[in-house]
């Protein structure tokens, strides 16, 4: 019975991950698509080789919208076809207050430490693995592409639009839905590897992975969608502004390592106010 169990979960985590990645990847093409149709309709040289970094803050942007429009068509079925919960009621929203979001701050600048550290390590095997190398530069220059053509376009996309929708996603949707299926534990590994999958590059894939699960772990911790996504504000803003000047970026990486100690504490913090709460709710039931 227990192995039937098993296999029962393994079956929906596996269903889950494919409409997971049937959306993301869905909503992708068809914003790819519909930027095609709008650049060329502008005469923008949408037959360039370099078509996609030339026009990357378009082409996101318009993916972003899609995306949006992705998840307001889940709020719609959730609520009429499928009878359930409201989107909104299963996605955790406990208001935050003004010093959480110094605290997110911290923990947001210690997990850049740490990414600059996955990327150090992974650049130095770059000469026994000539891919990553090849996906750095390709980082690169989309970053450069993000900062100089059509910055405005390219802060909203990263900056604001995607914390929202990213995280009302995969730590909104994705992770309450897996965890009803395992652990908390176990979706939150999930949830990381998820996140570093969209990716799809290699170098970000990989510091994506060790972030999703941070970011997951202080949505489950503080049972707030909010906090979720001023952490993914937080890394995405300091992320554009380090790629604008070198100075900000070694004056930044100085404080992130310095951040490192203080967010392992906040951390603890949070995950004893969230055993404090599920013991409190457990002696009121």
């Amino acid at each position: 019975m227990e192995k039937e169990s098993l296999f029962k979960k393994f079956w929906k985590i596996l269903l889950i991950l494919i409409l997971a990645g049937i959306f993301i990847l869905g909503t992708e093409v068809l914003g790819g698509i519909l930027a095609g149709l709008v650049l060329n309709d502008l005469d923008y040289d949408v037959n360039s080789y370099n078509v996609f970094t030339d026009y990357y803050p378009i082409i996101l942007f318009i993916v972003q919208l899609t995306r949006l429009i992705g998840i307001a068509c889940i709020i719609v079925l959730r609520k009429s076809h499928f009878k359930s919960k409201p989107f909104s009621s299963y996605i955790k929203k406990h208001d935050l207050r003004l010093l959480d979001f110094f605290k997110l701050l911290v923990i947001g600048l210690a997990m850049i430490a740490v990414s600059s550290i996955i990327v150090g390590v992974l650049l130095a095997m770059a000469d026994f693995i000539p891919s990553l190398a090849e996906s750095y530069k390709n980082l690169e220059e989309i970053t450069a592409n993000l900062d100089k053509a059509y910055p405005i376009l390219g802060f909203i996309s990263t900056v604001i639009m995607a914390p929202i929708l990213e995280e009302l996603m995969l730590r909104g949707v994705f992770f309450e839905e897996t965890r009803r299926i395992v652990s908390a534990k176990t979706a939150i590994i999930l949830n990381g590897v998820l996140f570093g999958l969209v990716h799809m590059n290699i170098i970000q894939g990989a510091y994506a992975t060790f972030l999703g699960i941070i970011i997951c772990l202080v949505y489950y911790y503080t049972d707030s969608i909010y906090a979720a996504i001023a952490l993914h504000f937080v890394n995405n803003l300091v992320s554009t502004l380090v790629a604008a000047s070198t100075t900000i970026s070694i004056i930044q990486l100085v404080i992130s390592f310095i951040c490192l100690p203080i967010a392992f504490k906040l951390l603890k913090g949070y995950r004893d106010k969230k055993i404090n709460r599920e013991e409190n709710t457990y002696i009121v039931a």
